[in-house]
């Protein structure tokens, strides 16, 4: 018998939080995140009415909600959005999970000030695997305003993607996928935005971001930004981003760690446009503010790259951080930025502060670090000033490839920074246009549909993974009884494949190898087929997976061959395998399990 390790159930603590908000007044009103998780359903929405009647925080409880299937809501005028509250906070945010199942919701139109999105704001909350297709956002006023997400409180965004039309030209943190994200003591110290992107278009006022409008940090916290990308229009007066509109951190009154705001693996193909200050190809505007306790606060930028085309009217325009401001009295902040590069446009309508990877700094005390290492700028787009960055730095490497190297970030692993990337596992080459990310297309993460557990399906021979899911082997039609499925069984279907496609599944957990066996379902004829090296080259292996201990197996599915359910040239169908299994010796006994 084998256990599968490594999984927590959620604790939640009394919370205070203060909804004031840099750059915007001061507020005394508070909102209280009750305790433990004490109830917990489980929902499936198969339509709109459903979604729209999705219960906001009711005392104590924790909801968590699937989608069954793809979801139409254009017949809805105005989308209400869910968990939010109008009025104030008076406890109308949504804490739970929310697994969309690699489903779409299409259609969805909010007219709003603040708290807009499908989810007005959340708390302790998990959103991932949905996508969110021709809508719109317009807010008039207020803040936080994202098309997954307003305000997000200690919460994370996975796999997630939208590409719709967002309007709040008055408003503060607004985001192709999330308003404002706020991270504070006493609540979970670590959240993301992971294999996420966007792709519409959005426009606000003070903070706006491809991803993320505005992300707060207070110490002792960090907050990854992974995986994700925006190639969209992102438009605003300051404080504009590819990625994040502005990253703020510190601002604690009791002793905690050192904080970190981390971009790694990210890219933006987005136009940038700020109509005064703070445009950056990643980040608009980097803060680090006022840190009584003197700990370390780091913005890190990590092999991630910006190619479109970046303009601040007035000034700071920065490949990679448009402007560094309001430092404060803090004196322990480090800005790092490595393993990037820069190919779009740079410049401002001044002949000041348009510069490769930093814009402008103001407002510090001069003894911040700045850490920049194996960055590389292409000045043949005219960055203007023609400077690869505010400070003197002798690793950034200046190239003009239009004229010297047309080609020398396309398809040359080998060339600084990309012979630091990882074109296994993260990043795939193109031998006529910058990497792109293997993740959405070729990645797709799931959970468990037995334990909630983590899954990951990579495929190297397809276009893209067309759509995933996960299911409990009690739920087919006919069961393997010699056999028992832990962590349940995974199915996808793949467009645009080659004749053979190289698969290799990862599943979080603790396994012993001597008694893994893994079965393919075949959902035509109601048959299990045993996986070998001989029938699909299977290879099974340890790894891991978000750092933990993990099972990961390889094989290879051949186009219209025998584990492929599609008969059409260039798709393949493998409905629920891989299934893992785990067994010693099968057992023919009626019905029964290992």
């Amino acid at each position: 018998m084998v256990t599968v390790s490594g999984l927590t159930t959620a604790s939640y603590a009394t919370i205070t939080v203060h909804t004031s908000k840099l750059g915007l007044p001061n507020g005394s009103n508070t909102l209280t995140y009750h305790s433990a998780r004490v109830e917990t359903s489980d929902t499936v929405i198969t339509n709109c009415n459903q979604l729209l009647a999705i219960d906001d925080f009711e005392s104590g409880k924790t909801k968590d909600y699937t989608l069954g299937n793809d979801i139409d809501c254009s017949a809805v005028t105005n989308f209400t959005p869910i968990g939010q509250d109008p009025e104030g906070w008076n406890g109308a945010y949504f804490r739970g999970i929310f697994d969309g199942k690699g489903h779409t919701i299409s259609g969805i139109h909010i007219n709003s000030d603040s708290y807009a999105g499908l989810f007005g704001s959340i708390t302790d909350t998990t959103i991932r695997n949905v996508n969110l297709r021709n809508g719109s956002i317009n807010a008039t006023s207020g803040s936080d305003v994202g098309s997954i997400v307003g305000f997000a409180f200690n919460s994370s965004l996975e796999n997630v993607s939208s590409d719709l039309v967002i309007t709040a030209p008055t408003s503060w943190g607004v985001g192709g996928l999330a308003g404002y994200i706020e991270s504070e003591p006493d609540g979970l110290q670590f959240g993301s935005v992971s294999n996420s992107y966007f792709t519409g278009q959005v426009t606000g006022s003070t903070s706006t971001g491809g991803i993320v409008g505005a992300l707060d940090i207070y110490e002792g916290h960090s907050y990854t930004i992974r995986k994700s990308y925006s190639d969209a229009i992102v438009l605003g007066d300051n404080d504009i981003g590819g990625i994040a509109g502005s990253t703020n951190i510190g601002g604690a009154s009791s002793d905690h760690d050192d904080s970190k705001a981390l971009f790694v693996d990210t890219y933006s193909r987005s136009t940038v446009q700020a109509t005064n200050n703070g445009a950056g190809g990643i980040i608009g505007n980097a803060c680090s503010y006022t840190n009584p306790n003197n700990n370390k606060t780091t913005t890190e930028i990590d092999s991630s790259y910006s190619s479109g085309n970046v303009f601040a009217a007035i000034s700071g325009a920065g490949g990679i951080i448009g402007q560094i401001t309001c430092n404060n009295s803090s004196s322990n902040n480090e800005y790092k930025i490595t393993n990037s590069f820069v190919a779009g446009r740079v410049e401002t309508d001044s002949v000041h502060f348009a510069y490769g990877l930093i814009g402008g700094v103001s407002w510090h005390d001069g003894v911040d670090t700045f850490d920049f290492s194996n960055n590389v700028v292409d000045d043949s787009k005219a960055v203007v000033n023609g400077l690869a960055t505010y400070y003197s730095d002798d690793t950034t490497k200046i190239v003009r490839t239009a004229s010297t190297d047309p080609n020398y970030f396309f398809g040359n692993q080998s060339n600084a920074p990309l012979n630091t990337w990882d074109f296994d596992n993260v990043w795939g080459a193109h031998a006529t246009d910058y990497p792109t990310f293997l993740a959405g297309p070729a990645v797709v993460d799931l959970h468990s549909a037995e334990n909630n557990s983590a899954i990951r399906i990579v495929q190297k021979g397809c276009d893209a993974i067309d759509t995933s899911s996960s299911s409990k082997e009690s739920s087919l039609s006919v069961q393997d009884p010699a056999y028992a499925y832990p962590t349940g069984l995974v199915g996808f279907t793949m467009s645009g494949c080659d004749s053979t496609v190289a698969i290799r599944a990862t599943f979080s957990g603790s396994f012993d190898l001597s008694k893994v066996v893994i079965r393919k379902y075949n959902s035509l004829n109601h048959s299990f087929t045993t996986l070998t090296s001989a029938n699909s080259g299977l290879v099974i292996s340890t790894g891991t997976l978000n750092g933990n201990p993990a099972l990961q197996v390889n094989y290879n599915i051949t186009d219209n061959g025998p584990l492929d359910e599609d008969a059409t040239i260039g798709k393949i169908k493998d409905p629920s395998g891989p299934a893992l299994i785990i067994a010693s010796v099968p057992n023919t006994g009626f019905g029964a399990k290992i």
